[in-house]
């Protein structure tokens, strides 16, 4: 007997039971179900991965060696939508918008006066947005540098000119994160004997 669930009660619980070659499907919607067969590899298999799907999944195992009990932990990281415009009070917008976590959010030149606002979404995301005033400035460009565990982006504008042009975009992936970035996203889950952790990208 192999058991997928996540830990509440409206939750979906997949199971498979292998003397009866019968699997058990409850509140589960079609995006989740196995790799490719519970009696060869019971993994989970989440597609499309949502926002809502983070928690913790529990692996029950049976077999004539006794029971086991796995959990394996999903984070869905969301990069955020990132612009740099103008206001008509001379400043520049630099805005991460719908990401999760928070993207952080800094500027060359440094400037003292620069301020930031945040807005919290009902699905967990976050928009941070920071202002930078160069009314007073003498640099031909301003530069907005965006940090977030799923990329990073650079924006740069250029203030010479009363349309304050965008210069150039440079973005980067951040290393060192287990993630299947896209639209639309697979996650599996393998019941291996050990715990873990999945980080998921979600865009």
């Amino acid at each position: 007997l192999v058991t997928w669930k996540r830990n509440c009660r409206s939750c979906c619980c997949l199971s498979y039971r292998r003397d009866h070659n019968e699997t058990s499907r409850l509140n589960c919607s079609e995006r989740f179900t196995w790799k490719y067969s519970p009696v060869s590899d019971p993994a989970l298999r989440i597609y499309p991965v949502n926002l809502g799907d983070e928690g913790i999944y529990t692996c029950e195992f049976a077999n004539s060696e006794g029971n086991f009990h796995f959990l394996s932990s999903l984070t869905v990281t969301v990069p955020p939508v990132v612009t740099l415009t103008h206001d008509k009070n001379r400043g520049a917008v630099c805005q991460a918008s719908a990401g999760k976590p928070a993207a952080d959010i800094s500027w060359i030149p440094a400037n003292n006066h620069s301020s930031e606002e945040e807005f919290h979404h009902h699905n967990g995301t976050v928009t941070r947005v920071s202002y930078f005033g160069w009314a007073s400035s003498s640099f031909p460009s301003v530069t907005c540098l965006v940090t977030h565990t799923a990329m990073n982006q650079t924006l740069v504008m250029d203030l010479r000119y009363t349309s304050h042009r965008l210069l150039y975009i440079l973005a980067g992936a951040a290393a060192g994160v287990i993630a299947v970035t896209g639209v639309t996203l697979c996650l599996i889950f393998r019941c291996r004997g050990e715990s873990f952790e999945s980080e998921i990208h979600y865009s």
